[in-house]
């Protein structure tokens, strides 16, 4: 070995016991590179082990969504981030836009359980958390989603998805799903100065609205045994009191059924401020509001989205909801009445 590297060497690991040093010294060209790519199996064997024990830590095992921790995980680097002057100076102090929450949750999950077993309601929260992630940005379809370029976002979108990407995330907006059929949604709205952040509420009723067109575009297919086949063919279709009675049934290539699928939708815009504004460990704050939105909407039918906004003539509190045809908008008294 050349003494120059032995030298090298000596001088970097001060640490390492003279008898190490002689076995190392000692060792051959061929020696070393079959050491080195030991070492190299042994990283990449880490690294393996490090990703499945995330898999399992930061994701739902059924569906591949975060799950809770994955969702704290997402707002504490997005908290880190809006703290940042680079974020900051993009969206004017971090006053340009804010977070848009959205909790979803499938309408009469019950009853699915009930009608297909867990087993094809575990096909159903497959199914559902598919068209959720869709939704995203980084998934959607032209005009939503890359296609549409870069030329046409603002800096700050373009570094919080960057800045999420670096940090282990999938792109700058998230679906998680909390348990059963409830599943929590966060997209970061970025605007170039506060005087373009009021379009964030527009944005967001926009977003919401691809989400519910798409969780409705047509019937999630699940497969079922013989006994269930005909208990819904005797029980459920047809029977004015169940609400899945329009459900159809499939015996091509084997036994299914088409299952009309709806969620209701409670959602609502933070500023960037609130967010920056809470402790680190205080997550929990973020859903607060669209809980009792959701709620709302489960109590006047089922199957629409609800939010609650200052209107911008009068600075009354209004509600939106999005039923499938357009935006209407209720005064608060109608809300609480």
């Amino acid at each position: 070995m050349r003494l120059d590297y032995l030298q090298k060497y000596d001088k970097n690991f001060p640490h390492m016991d003279l008898t190490e040093k002689i076995r190392l010294h000692a060792l051959s060209r061929a020696d070393l590179e079959a050491e080195t790519l030991a070492l190299q199996t042994q990283v990449k064997q880490l690294q393996s082990q490090l990703a499945s024990a995330t898999q399992i830590a930061f994701y739902d095992s059924l569906t591949g969504l975060p799950n809770r921790h994955g969702y704290d995980r997402y707002v504490a680097t997005l908290r880190t981030l809006s703290r940042t002057s680079e974020f900051q100076v993009a969206l004017d102090h971090g006053r340009g836009g804010g977070l848009l929450i959205a909790q979803v949750d499938i309408d009469h999950f019950k009853s699915i359980n009930t009608m297909l077993t867990h087993f094809g309601g575990d096909a159903v929260l497959r199914d559902f958390a598919s068209r959720l992630a869709k939704g995203t940005r980084m998934n959607a379809a032209p005009p939503d989603g890359p296609a549409k370029g870069a030329m046409n976002r603002c800096l700050g979108s373009l570094i919080v998805e960057q800045y999420m990407v670096q940090n282990g995330m999938k792109g700058s907006d998230l679906i998680s799903r909390w348990g059963g059929e409830e599943f929590f949604c966060l997209f970061p709205l970025c605007y170039r100065n506060q005087h373009e952040a009021r379009a964030a509420y527009d944005d967001a009723d926009k977003i919401v609205q691809r989400l519910m067109d798409r969780i409705r575009s047509e019937p999630i297919i699940v497969p079922v045994n013989d006994q269930t086949y005909e208990n819904i063919k005797y029980s459920v279709i047809g029977n004015p009191d169940h609400y899945y009675q329009s459900a159809k049934l499939i015996d091509r290539n084997g036994k299914n059924v088409a299952l009309p699928i709806s969620a209701s939708i409670g959602y609502a815009v933070v500023s960037w401020e609130e967010l920056m504004s809470h402790a680190s460990e205080d997550t929990a704050h973020l859903f607060r509001n669209v809980v009792d939105l959701l709620r709302r909407a489960k109590e006047t039918g089922r199957n629409r989205a609800v939010t609650v906004r200052a209107a911008a003539h009068d600075n009354r509190a209004a509600i939106h909801v999005y039923e499938g045809r357009a935006l209407h908008k209720t005064t608060t008294a109608e809300m609480l009445s």
